[in-house]
């Protein structure tokens, strides 16, 4: 009787617990795939994080890739040296708040930003005293990116953390 009301029990508590998930901010690592394999599923954020892609835009920019404003300059931009110094900012438009986090998508790897950086100008532009803290940073170092050319990308997370913003706008970067 009693193996039977523990066995009960346990398929009771697999059955309440089997839709719940663990989520967190940064995408699952994946073990003992080929090579091939884990590039085919690095190449979808979605996939890897849990999260939806939203099809909509919202508000997110690199400002500065070792000091050089990439919005203004001829793209591919040189890449010399052992990091890649990566400044920007971003917040859920959408939601009128801040991001739950920021990653920049360098080949085919992605890479957390430490997101919450101080930022008065997008208070100023936005008139959201909110979006003091949309500030990011990042430094990838030179030798986790293959030489020659390369694309960084910006992904948003929405501020309730359900889903993801990728911007259009790619940066082409050329690693020397």
């Amino acid at each position: 009787m009693k193996k039977i009301l523990f066995l009960s029990l346990a398929i009771f508590t697999m059955n309440l617990f089997s839709g719940c998930e663990t989520r967190t901010n940064e995408p699952p690592k994946v073990k003992n795939k080929k090579k091939k394999d884990r590039k085919k599923e690095v190449d979808n954020f979605s996939k890897i994080s849990g999260l939806k892609k939203s099809n909509r835009q919202t508000f997110g920019l690199i400002r500065f890739l070792n000091d050089t404003n990439p919005t203004v300059e001829e793209q591919p931009i040189i890449i010399s040296g052992e990091n890649i110094k990566i400044k920007g900012v971003a917040i859920d438009k959408h939601q009128e708040d801040l991001a739950a986090g920021v990653y920049i998508k360098a080949g085919n790897e992605f890479y957390k930003a430490d997101y919450g950086q101080p930022n008065k100008i997008v208070v100023a532009k936005m008139e959201n005293p909110k979006y003091l803290r949309s500030g990011f940073t990042l430094n990838i170092p030179t030798k986790k990116l293959k030489k020659g050319i390369n694309q960084l990308g910006l992904l948003v997370l929405s501020s309730d953390g359900a889903s993801y913003y990728e911007q259009k706008n790619k940066i082409r970067i050329k690693v020397k």
